[in-house]
């Protein structure tokens, strides 16, 4: 048995100067995928300005995660000590699971953990039943 080689059409394949998803490194991503191979079935030489650009685009998409993950941490971090601290198991559990990019967490300290709901401490009574 041979091998028949199959042309597909190259209208299937979004033209390379025309965003498919508005989100900039996928765009460099199919516009590098369409580079394999061209409408005639040749193989095609990678054009490296491409490459080049999507490695910026990616690199500052890549960027803007560790900011929002630094960002997210440091929040959820100081609203379940917190939470912690207060004895609040409920807020710490919703705090621990939900990924709100910190929007929950900056509520949390600065509308409840803020208010002082809490009883004061009773004051400390003596082994004769006496308040000191």
């Amino acid at each position: 048995m041979t091998n028949i080689p199959i042309n597909l059409p190259a209208a299937n394949i979004p033209p390379a100067n025309l965003p498919v998803t508005g989100i900039p490194a996928l765009d460099q991503l199919s516009k590098l995928s369409t580079l394999g191979s061209s409408a005639n079935g040749a193989a095609a030489t990678p054009n490296l300005n491409d490459l080049g650009h999507f490695l910026i685009v990616a690199g500052g998409v890549s960027t803007a995660i560790m900011v929002i993950a630094l960002w997210t941490i440091v929040w959820k971090g100081i609203a379940l000590w917190y939470a912690a601290r207060r004895g609040e198991k409920g807020w710490f559990v919703w705090l621990l699971i939900l990924n709100t990019l910190g929007i929950l967490e900056i509520i949390y300290i600065f509308a409840v953990a803020k208010r002082s709901d809490k009883k004061p401490p009773a004051p400390p009574v003596g082994a004769d039943g006496v308040q000191r």
